[in-house]
């Protein structure tokens, strides 16, 4: 069974004060002794912002086990969350968009019609 931390899957470093409370991960890393490769605890989806605690977004690619992977060369504080992809965020505006344009149309297909007579 996965943990719920983070793990070094290449090289050696020091993951500490991980706080993980989804779809929000945030932790450590110290004592790199070189290039390191990090899987973390969320499985591949796009759409997830990986960024470090200077703003710069770190590149991220799905592990051999499914979850998400990075890589980094110096000591980091890492936060992960997932923002949606763009395609999600336009379908759920046309969804949006569309129950408000069916609303109205009931609206007014029970709206009685006045007589002109």
């Amino acid at each position: 069974m996965r943990s719920s931390d983070p793990i070094v899957i290449s090289g050696s470093a020091t993951i500490s004060d991980v706080k993980s409370r989804t779809p929000y991960l945030s932790f450590s890393v110290s004592e790199l002794t070189s290039d390191i490769t990090i899987e973390l605890p969320r499985l591949y989806y796009l759409g997830y912002k990986i960024t470090t605690k200077s703003g710069e977004n770190i590149p991220y690619v799905e592990s051999p086990n499914g979850f998400v992977q990075i890589k980094i060369s110096s000591p980091e504080t890492i936060t992960v969350e997932y923002t949606n992809t763009n395609l999600v965020k336009l379908s759920r505006f046309l969804a949006f968009a569309t129950s408000l344009y069916l609303g109205y149309l009931i609206v007014l297909k029970n709206k009685p019609i006045k007589n002109q007579d």
